[in-house]
């Protein structure tokens, strides 16, 4: 089976108005296709997907300097970019999954998985975590290791996929410290660190995912351990939309040196 952009759609959950912020069913995903028996595959939100990284909404452009292309073009690979703006890390784990039905159905030597997490928060509480038994959880542990757990039952089910089909995952995270991702596949730095954009804290999550997390309340037994909790991460918020807010990206998205910069970083980081 060879894929093509326009077939993604039999493949990935593509958005909708019902899974995502599009007004209409968008396929967002792209494939590039350069006869390889080699695939790179980059999943993640908007800085994956290559948000603002032209004013013209110039498909090409952002397809071309988006850093899975650089990646893949290094490699002489094929390319599948799973990115949906707004996304989360739940998203990943789900894409990734789905790849994981198709993967005997394609003719490939080598697979690279490179997963770029974003913050925290973004999907607690929906459809994407409804297996999870939160009641449970608190009712056998406190809420200090919370985010460790939301992070690394994500990097579990993409595990589980790369393992079983010899894939070599890479994760690295956009503009937030990383937290729960095993130390054999993360990369050393984040994605805003390595673009020299300061933060004084170590920080998960913005105020979006931030916000999100507010309803943790409804599992807690421990409200007081909660507040403290809470308190601190709306504190460190701030810093994590500074990051965003910095003058070194385009709309809280990197440019094409951005994009370069992480291709190459990831490239140092791969066998």
């Amino acid at each position: 089976m060879i894929l093509t952009t326009d077939s993604l759609p039999d493949y990935f959950t593509i958005a909708t108005p019902r899974n995502s912020h599009f007004a209409v069913t968008t396929n967002t995903f792209d494939f590039v296709n350069r006869n390889s028996d080699v695939l790179v595959v980059t999943c993640g939100d908007s800085w994956t997907w290559g948000a603002d990284l032209t004013p013209n909404d110039d498909k090409e452009f952002r397809v071309t300097h988006a850093y899975g292309n650089i990646i893949s073009d290094k490699l002489s690979a094929d390319w599948l970019n799973l990115g949906l703006s707004g996304s989360n890390n739940f998203f990943i784990a789900e894409r990734t999954e789905e790849l994981s039905k198709i993967i005997p159905l394609l003719n490939y030597s080598k697979i690279y998985l490179i997963c770029t997490f974003t913050e925290i928060g973004r999907s607690f509480n929906s459809h994407h975590d409804v297996y999870l038994d939160y009641i449970n959880y608190f009712n056998n542990n406190t809420i200090d290791n919370f985010l460790n757990l939301l992070n690394a039952e994500c990097v579990r089910r993409i595990k589980k996929v790369t393992t079983a089909h010899n894939i070599e995952l890479v994760i690295g995270t956009n503009f937030i410290d990383a937290i729960g991702i095993d130390t054999d596949v993360l990369l050393p730095l984040p994605w805003f660190r390595l673009l020299g954009i300061d933060c004084p804290v170590t920080g998960y999550a913005g105020t979006t995912g931030v916000t999100r997390l507010q309803s943790v309340s409804e599992f807690v037994n421990d409200t007081t351990a909660y507040k403290i909790w809470m308190n601190d991460l709306i504190d460190k918020s701030y810093y994590i939309d500074q990051v965003c807010a910095s003058s070194t990206l385009i709309m809280q998205h990197p440019c094409t040196s951005g994009h370069r910069m992480w291709a190459e970083y990831i490239l140092e980081n791969i066998k």
